[in-house]
This record gives structure tokens, sequence and C-alpha cells, in this order.
């Protein structure tokens, strides 16, 4: 009798099969493909982040600040998160030093939430002196005005950019902008003073101090 031979197994795909197969495949490759762009663009956001000055509030618990871009020269914006409690936003135009707080010229209740605060200084006509204003959005919250001599015109220098949004404890003051006047100095140079001098600050802390409306 002749030997039987082993049966050998083979595989059989239907055409239905292997459209299925083929369409996995090709699901599976775009998504792989989609996931590693993603994560490439979700990198790029993160770098790009801070150059568009966006305010990010993470803890609605803190402050919460970012200035903005520039559109003119010395034109000075922030976008302000202020969380729940009794704050307010103050001004102070003189005996400003590099460090700590001023006496305060004005000030106003700022509510909870989420604000754009924008601040000028502006001459007055016929050298009356000068306006320091603040604004809401586009509402005026406080003014004040000083004499020609408050402000020599010879620069000055300045702190607290926030040019990245950045959080900070509410218990604390925030200030968003310290400009201290420099004066004129021998020589035809000017300098900024050691001590406290005349310019501009602006700052948020819990309502309720001795340095409110005077």
């Amino acid at each position: 009798m002749p030997e039987k031979q082993p049966r050998r197994f083979t595989w059989q795909i239907g055409l239905r099969s292997l459209f299925l197969l083929t369409t996995a495949i090709a699901v599976w490759t775009v998504y792989y493909s989609n996931t590693r762009e993603i994560d490439r663009l979700e990198l790029r956001i993160a770098d790009m982040r801070p150059l568009v000055r966006e305010l990010v509030v993470e803890d609605e618990e803190q402050f919460a600040v970012v200035k903005l871009e520039q559109h003119w020269y010395d034109e000075n914006r922030w976008s302000v998160y202020v969380p729940s409690g009794e704050f307010r936003l103050y001004l102070a135009t003189r005996e400003i030093d590099e460090e700590g707080l001023a006496p305060v010229v004005a000030s106003v209740p700022l509510a909870a939430g989420r604000h754009l605060l924008a601040h000028d200084n502006v001459a007055l006509p016929d050298d009356e002196g000068w306006r320091v204003t603040v604004h809401a959005g586009e509402r005026l919250v406080l003014s004040t005005e000083e004499p020609q001599e408050w402000n020599p015109a010879f620069g000055w220098s300045e702190g607290g950019q926030f040019d990245r949004s950045e959080q900070l404890p509410a218990d604390k003051p925030m200030v968003l902008f310290r400009r201290r006047f420099t004066q004129p100095a021998p020589g035809g140079r000017s300098t900024t003073p050691t001590g406290p001098t005349d310019g501009i600050m602006l700052w948020i802390e819990p309502a309720g101090g001795a340095r409110d409306d005077p």
C-alpha cells in the first residue's frame, strides 16, 4: 500500500477578511501618526503660550497676572485674576522706594474674577501738570493729578512687569507696577535716587487695612 502523505494545512483568507485586516492596519497607522502629531503640537503650544501672554489660573485661591503686549510706547496693561474675598486696587505717586509699598493717593474695590487693567500717565495742556489714570476695561476707576515738577522727564526705572503669567498668594500685596522717576545729576546725566522718590505704583491687596482711602 502506498504510504500516506501528511496533510498540509494551508491558510485561506477570504476577500472580506483581507479587506478588514487592511482597514484595521490603516486605522491604527493613522491613529499612531495623529497621536505623535498631537504630542508635537502640544509641546509647541506650551512653548508658544508665554509669547501670547495668556492669563493662566490653576489655583483659584491665588492672584494671577500677566502683562499684555504693548501696542504703542509706554502702554501698560495687565490681565488679572482676583480670587473670592474683599480686595482693593491701590495707586501711589509719591515716596516710592525700590521695595515695599507707598502712601496711597487713591484706591477702589476690585471684585473677584478676571479684569483688564490699564494705566496711563499723560501731560495736561499748557504745562499744567500730569494726570495719572487707571482703567478696568473701559471704565475709569482711579485718577489723580500732579504738578509739572512731579515728573522731571529724565527717565525712570521700573519693576513688576509679569511678562509671563504668574500666580501669587492673595494674602500679600501684588505689585503690578513700580516706576521711580530719575533725577538730574551733575554732568548732564540722570540717576535714580537711592531712597523714596516720585513715580507711579499700582498694586492689589486685601481690603480693610490702614492703606484704604485716606
